[in-house]
């Protein structure tokens, strides 16, 4: 089959979505299919390249609200973008995902969409605006869609309390390639020669990796340190790994709280690295507003580490018996849970060996990519019907 994706963002933008659709693409390439990708130019890279296999199409994006990008050109493709048996695209909110279903419809080929979770910024106005925009423009993609992939069971639901029928919409969960993760593990002996090198040694490191913006969670977390710093006689250091728009106020909020000596902000790293970091550390807290199935808590765990997460759809659905799970937006119920870790050797061991069991039984990629072909070789030879002439000339 050829099936074209369409996303907001690829590698190098680096982001749980991106990793997500990288894992997908490469393994329907390993299962004979051919990928074309069209995505945002953003951060700017090759507008053409050839990607562990994948066709990639990049075209410049004039502006980005809430990190969206809007990218005109998706409507208008190169001229070798054809002859596709379906099309696939990314997140209901993205601008891409709007433009997907004028190539469904102008390619006359069926379309697949994938929900990477529900949105919830924490700000007021935005939120509104988003539950405005589900109702009426995510509403009309999922409509559009003839198959929809959600993460998780709550995700079914939402899309269900649109009007959805149930029976289009698919539960396929987010997935590790243990293959590549496996590739840059570290001895015993080189993960301490890390830990000195990085001035991680003699500390418990409480790792956080992902964007270092408000939807992640990191204003809660760092007014938690505090609390535990208190409450704790060992040596935690809490490691930020991420870029992000919150990246430089949680710096000034750092000094703000004195807690230079328990923080450590690295910015973005190599992959090798940040199998290191994972290696190196003792436990492993995201504390989102809001998340599809984050693919941090499946790397986490699959270096067995216990997880402390927030109590939010996605990742209550997933891991509510494999991880402690606390009220989003609450510092003190993040050092408690914290506390509760530090002091109790035994439930982190626990969490630590069942997790790794658990995502290797049920996350990963050889498995996903089945229900995914499935879905796709279904819908192969879907007849979409034509457009009318008014709407061919909207599009003109």
């Amino acid at each position: 089959m050829k099936i074209l994706q369409i996303a907001p963002y690829f590698i190098p933008y680096i982001g749980g979505q991106e990793i997500y659709i990288k894992n997908l693409c490469k393994y329907l390439i390993k299962k004979g299919h051919d990928i074309d990708l069209i995505v945002s130019n953003f951060p700017k890279s090759k507008k053409r390249e050839r990607y562990e296999g994948i066709n990639i199409f990049r075209y410049s994006c004039i502006i980005r609200p809430l990190r969206n990008p809007i990218s005109p050109s998706f409507f208008i493709p190169d001229q070798e973008i054809k002859g596709y048996d379906v099309i696939h695209t990314h997140n209901e909110h993205s601008y891409a995902a709007i433009t997907s279903i004028f190539h469904s419809v102008s390619k006359r080929k069926p379309l697949v969409i994938t929900c990477h979770g529900q949105l919830f910024f924490g700000n007021p106005i935005i939120d509104f605006i988003e539950k405005i925009y589900s109702k009426i423009i995510g509403k009309i993609i999922f409509t559009k869609a003839n198959a929809i992939i959600v993460l998780s069971s709550s995700d079914k639901k939402y899309v269900e309390s649109l009007g959805i029928k149930p029976e289009k919409i698919h539960i396929i969960p987010n997935g590790i390639d243990p293959i590549e993760l496996n590739t840059d593990q570290l001895s015993n002996q080189e993960i301490e020669s890390f830990r000195v090198k990085n001035n991680l040694s003699n500390k418990f490191i409480i790792l956080f990796v992902g964007q270092i913006i408000h939807r992640k969670g990191i204003l809660y977390l760092l007014y938690s340190i505090p609390l535990i710093i208190k409450k704790t006689k060992k040596n935690v250091l809490f490691l930020f790994i991420g870029n992000g728009d919150y990246y430089y106020e949680s710096l000034n909020l750092v000094k703000e709280l004195e807690i230079e000596k328990n923080t450590l902000f690295t910015g973005s790293v190599s992959k090798k690295d940040l199998i290191a970091f994972y290696q190196s550390s003792n436990l492993f807290i995201l504390p989102s507003l809001s998340e599809g199935l984050p693919t941090t808590i499946l790397e986490a765990m699959y270096f067995n580490l216990p997880v402390i997460s927030s109590d939010i759809p996605g990742v209550r659905d997933h891991f509510a018996d494999h991880a402690i799970l606390v009220q989003p937006r609450d510092s003190q119920k993040i050092a408690d849970a914290v506390i509760h870790i530090l002091d109790n050797e035994e439930l982190a061991r626990e969490l630590s060996s069942k997790g790794k069991e658990f995502i290797l039984s049920h996350y990963t990629w050889d498995k996903i990519i089945c229900e995914y072909e499935k879905i796709f070789l279904n819908l192969k030879n879907t007849e979409i019907e034509p457009i009318n002439e008014k709407i061919k000339t909207f599009f003109r």
